[in-house]
């Protein structure tokens, strides 16, 4: 069984994107915390571990 794997959103309202930011800083913002995301899942890990920007 895995450790635990957090990734650290934006915001409770708003965990993958920023609305108030311009549409394409917006979606850079959203293509790094998806790419944190699946880099986080190929991760081995042995304790809990937090990932953020």
């Amino acid at each position: 069984m895995g450790a635990n794997r957090v990734v650290k959103g934006i915001a409770i309202p708003n965990p993958i994107g920023k609305p108030d930011e311009e549409k394409e800083t917006e979606d850079v913002i959203r293509k790094k915390l998806f790419e944190l995301a699946l880099s986080a899942l190929a991760t081995d890990l042995d304790e809990q571990t937090v990932f953020s920007l």
